[in-house]
């Protein structure tokens, strides 16, 4: 099934004695706004080539119209006869079809009854919606119902009280809704409600008041995630006419079908990434005694990641993050959620926009991981102290972890030596209030440093390239964007500097030619902007006296990832695809044809979005139907 150019609105609106409610397709939005109303949500269309997708339409004479999904349209295709009309959309009820005949509804009516598949049936006579009919809801007896009861019962600190209280119906409501449209999304959504059900204070006031803030602020962002998550999934199911999305683009039909993309794609990396357990298999390494000089150059290549042997039964069950779309904070992760942008909803098969950017936010999920083992508790002074006595002590640490933790302190100092323009001999004494402050003024850096050079390892293959492109064109969408080129360059720098690092004292000058033939191959293909511009000027001229000093000093960074959290074995998890065709003309194997809606599986997300993410010019057709292989076309067996 090819999808068609035209983009056509969904118009939903009472009558102005507000007694009936009426419906219409308008064949842009501004003609939709043109005949706009207190009541009017709208919702984008997109046409079909394989089967009528009228662009205007007033649904004239009797008519009958089921929405119905999450399915893949191919799969309903065969259903609909010469006088049906069709058309996709971004909703959970993901398909509209309309047609004058009785029976061929009653037929769609009868398979998606066979089949459990939610569905909403709207006669119309003259645009006006008479009876709208909807099977009853099946009734489920889950136990997060009792679990939320008890949550909602528990004497807990006036700070967390009212979040809590909160947290519970919004909750409910979520699993609910979930539970009737998407079992695996109910599944995932009873691991995070049971997760932070064991997670909060049960001693009342007596808890520290750090602990109670931090939960605070905790359940106040899942609060704000669930709001969006719901509204945004949920809107424009069953009863269409009673929910309101307030994305408002897409407020009668909500974004589901696109939540539900990014959902899977999510949970790809759960089960990739995430089961491998980076962060466990790295706490491993206390257990490690024989190890080399790490602050030789090449210490010995070795997979230490990979063969770690961690005991299943005493590993925690991995914990869904709760992914939803969000215009205010973009890509962001957080210990319990992850965002991506709104705009990427019609605009992600840019590379602007691209949903490859959500790697760099599951990157900072595991490193925040290693780092929470690696720092010390900055408001516990014995442990501080240990931190400190592995600088003092001037000999190699008894464990490769500590040993680990010896050189990532000492880098620190070295980071904090270079903006101080001191040189070695000069470094400040510390004390532990002193090196306090350090491990705090330098924690962001470090986990962005972590951060990319993992990123660029596991998810962009240690191509040069791809990654500069792709991210310097993501940075592109931030505001005031070039107020932060400075470390951007040196962030970029450190990344692609794992590459060479095994090749001597001139790996920074090789990174730093790479990312500068890219950063110009961007600019010259006006791929860019301004913020291109000042990087490459600001390489140009600051290389030694700014630049390469900052990238020298974090060179023990590169390594700790290269050797420490990078394993082959993880990367072939996250990269791997079978599903690729060895004889298929079109995207190294991929038998996928662009804007096609085809019932053809495959693994890995990633690649397909490496693969196809490549546009200069967003087009919500083709964010449609990327959102739609997403949703549909990820196959999960092992």
């Amino acid at each position: 099934m090819k999808l068609g150019t035209a983009h056509p609105f969904l118009v939903l609106r009472r009558d102005s004695s507000e007694k009936y409610h009426s419906v219409e397709i308008f064949p842009t939005r501004q003609t939709a706004l043109e005949n706009w109303t207190t009541s009017t949500r709208i919702s984008p269309l997109f046409s079909l080539i394989t089967i009528q997708s009228p662009t205007s339409f007033a649904f004239s004479g009797d008519w009958r119209l089921i929405f119905l999904g999450p399915i893949h349209p191919e799969e309903v295709l065969p259903l609909c006869d010469k006088e049906s009309r069709m058309w996709v959309t971004l909703g959970l009820f993901n398909l509209l079809v309309a047609s004058p005949l009785k029976r061929d509804i009653s037929k769609l009516v009868r398979w998606c009854e066979d089949r459990e598949l939610p569905y909403e049936l709207w006669p119309v006579r003259n645009g006006r919606i008479l009876t709208p009919k909807f099977p009853e809801p099946r009734q489920t007896k889950g136990s997060w119902r009792k679990i939320l009861s008890e949550l909602a019962k528990i004497n807990l600190p006036p700070e967390v009280h009212e979040a809590v209280q909160e947290y519970c119906p919004l909750m409910a409501s979520t699993i609910a809704r979930s539970e009737l449209l998407n079992n695996e999304i109910a599944s995932d959504l009873l691991k995070i409600n049971e997760n932070l059900f064991q997670s909060l204070p049960r001693t009342g006031t007596g808890t520290p008041s750090d602990v109670r803030y931090q939960t605070l602020g905790q359940i106040l962002t899942m609060n704000a995630g669930l709001s969006r998550f719901a509204a945004q999934t949920f809107a424009g199911t069953t009863r269409i006419t009673e929910t309101e999305c307030h994305y408002w683009s897409n407020s009668l039909l909500g974004i589901g079908t696109a939540a539900l993309g990014l959902w899977r794609l999510c949970r790809f990396l759960d089960k990739t990434l995430g089961e491998m357990r980076v962060p466990e298999r790295f706490a491993q390494l206390r257990l490690v005694t024989e190890f080399p000089d790490l602050t030789k150059e090449d210490p010995e290549k070795k997979d230490y990641l990979g063969e770690v042997k961690l005991s299943t039964k005493d590993l925690k069950p991995v914990v869904p993050l709760l992914a939803f779309f969000s215009a205010r904070d973009g890509y962001r992760s957080t210990e319990t959620t992850i965002s991506a942008p709104l705009a990427a909803v019609s605009s992600c098969n840019s590379l602007r926009w691209s949903l490859l950017t959500i790697t760099h936010e599951i990157t900072h999920v595991t490193i925040r991981g290693v780092l929470s083992d690696l720092y010390p508790d900055l408001n516990d002074e014995t442990d501080l102290q240990k931190a400190l006595d592995l600088i003092e002590a001037k000999r190699r640490a008894p464990t490769l972890f500590d040993e680990i933790r010896r050189i990532l302190f000492f880098t620190i100092i070295k980071m904090d030596d270079v903006v101080s323009e001191r040189s070695s001999g000069e470094s400040t004494e510390l004390d532990l209030a002193i090196f306090r402050r350090l491990l705090e003024r330098w924690r962001h850096d470090v986990d962005e440093t972590l951060v990319h050079t993992f990123d660029f390892l596991y998810f962009y293959g240690i191509d040069v390239e791809r990654y500069v492109r792709g991210i310097w064109m993501s940075w592109g969408t931030i505001p005031n964007v070039s107020n932060r080129i400075r470390d951007y360059v040196l962030r970029t720098i450190c990344a692609v500097m794992a590459k060479h690092i095994r090749k001597g004292p001139h790996s920074e000058e090789l990174a730093k030619k790479a990312v500068l033939q890219s950063l110009r191959g961007m600019d010259a293909a006006g791929g860019g902007d301004r913020y291109v511009k000042l990087a490459i000027k600001y390489i140009e001229e600051d290389w030694e006296r700014k630049i390469k000093p900052a990238v020298r000093a974090r060179r023990q960074l590169i390594k700790i990832v290269l050797n420490f959290l990078f394993s082959t074995k993880v990367a072939t998890a996250v990269r791997g695809e079978p599903e690729i065709s060895g004889d298929a003309s079109e995207k190294e194997g991929y038998t996928l044809r662009r804007g096609y809606l085809e019932l053809k599986q495959i693994r890995n997300p990633l690649r397909f979005l490496e693969l196809y993410t490549e546009a200069k010019q967003p087009s919500a057709a083709e964010s449609l139907w990327m959102y739609y292989v997403l949703a549909f076309c990820i196959s999960e067996d092992e």
